[in-house]
């Protein structure tokens, strides 16, 4: 727990690919592979991207010109699927040229920690795991906007929540920074509120979703570097 919410401190990063560290910090203490973290890690994105497309579906019919965002992540999902359920085979095959040894022999390590998780038990967990902590999230926007007087409803706002956060990770911003504030302010003046309004609740939406969170995160990765990091293996 310690380290999933330390990998927190670098959320800011493209595709969130600084959470990586999680694992870092545990293979100080503990014989984990970075190389089937990866693997796990690409889960993670995908169970967010899957749970995110589905909150922005509900308002397609809303925001119908948004819906090439929602069709690429569906896409990007079912690619990275079906490739990592086909791509054993050719990673077998580049085992026996001496170049791509090393590397393809770590690439099957992550491919047998995807292949893991994506059966169907811990695929629907992880799965339903991701929806309810984004719809949290997105919860959290609704109860903002309408303390700022913009009345809506659940459906939109989860929507609106859902297009915006997909245009920020299909923008492989840091955070999606910029895209998820331009997309999430567009969409709310579409439901008539004043531009300086819709602003002021999306900055405040992501000092509180982004930076703050990210703040804890560093809180906790110092706490483990004073406290555990004293108890890591001998090696």
């Amino acid at each position: 727990l310690v380290a999933f919410v330390a990998s927190i401190a670098l959320t800011a990063t493209p595709g969130k690919a600084g959470e990586l560290i999680k694992f870092v910090l545990l293979r100080s203490r503990f014989s984990i592979s970075l190389t089937k973290g990866s693997g796990i890690l690409l889960i993670e994105r995908l169970g967010d991207l899957f749970a995110v497309s589905a909150l922005a579906i509900g308002g397609l019919t809303l925001f119908i010109d948004l819906s090439s965002y929602v069709l690429a992540s569906v896409i990007v999902v079912g690619a990275v699927v079906v490739l990592a359920t086909k791509s054993r085979v050719m990673l077998v095959r580049a085992q026996a040229i001496p170049k791509l040894r090393a590397l393809s022999l770590k690439l099957m390590n992550m491919l047998d920690a995807v292949q893991l998780l994506l059966r169907p038990l811990p695929l629907v967990i992880g799965g339903s795991l991701a929806l309810t902590a984004w719809s949290c999230e997105a919860l959290a926007f609704h109860f903002l906007i309408a303390r700022l007087g913009i009345h809506c409803s659940l459906l939109i706002s989860f929507s609106i929540y859902g297009l915006s956060t997909l245009a920020g990770a299909l923008s492989m911003l840091p955070g999606g920074i910029g895209g998820v504030e331009v997309v999430m302010v567009f969409l709310l003046t579409r439901l008539a509120t004043p531009a300086s309004v819709a602003t002021v609740a999306v900055v405040i939406f992501r000092l509180c979703t982004l930076w703050l969170f990210s703040l804890i995160g560093v809180i906790f990765l110092f706490a483990w570097m004073v406290f555990l990091t004293k108890r890591r293996r001998p090696n």
